[in-house]
């Protein structure tokens, strides 16, 4: 399963890279436009996309408690721009990936246990945490895909049987 992950987490950042330059084309109006399926706007969904995989990963990799690493998500304002959402995006990436990258099989299997808000438990192998995580992504930037293409604007081919062909596992 770790080598699934890695390369899960290696597609993250590269649809995200794909997705940055339509990103950083549109207006204040158009990230603003209440109609992204998500969390409301543009700007507020991909806002929710980085804090979320951050806060995960804040809790997998030992720097904050799960009630932290929730709270963390929830507490600052929507990114002012592109520019700063683009290197909160590469904090939470390269957490992400220099976390997924010291672990094992092993690692993956030990069931991780955190109280949820409303009193819900949460308690799963590590593994499928980190495959919620990755898959949470994808379906949060297709939302944030959907609203540009409803803008008129290409948001490119975000699917990871792309970033297959065009970077083949060893």
């Amino acid at each position: 399963m770790i080598e699934t992950l890695r390369r899960m987490y290696r597609y993250q950042d590269w649809a995200m890279e794909q997705l940055w330059p339509v990103l950083d084309g549109l207006t204040v109006e158009e990230l603003d436009t209440p109609g992204c399926s998500g969390n409301g706007t543009i700007r507020q969904t991909l806002t929710h996309l980085i804090r979320v995989q951050n806060g995960w990963f804040t809790w997998f990799d030992g720097t904050l408690s799960a009630a932290d690493a929730q709270n963390m998500r929830r507490k600052d304002a929507d990114f002012a721009t592109m520019a700063e959402a683009r290197a909160a995006w590469r904090e939470a990436s390269d957490r992400a990936e220099d976390c997924v990258s010291k672990l094992s099989d092993a690692d993956l299997a030990k069931v991780w246990t955190a109280e949820r808000p409303g009193g819900m438990t949460l308690s799963q192998p590590l593994g499928e945490l980190m495959l919620h995580v990755a898959n949470h992504g994808t379906h949060t930037r297709a939302q944030i895909a959907a609203a540009v293409r409803k803008l008129g604007k290409d948001p490119g081919v975000l699917e990871y049987l792309k970033f297959a062909i065009m970077h083949p596992s060893a």
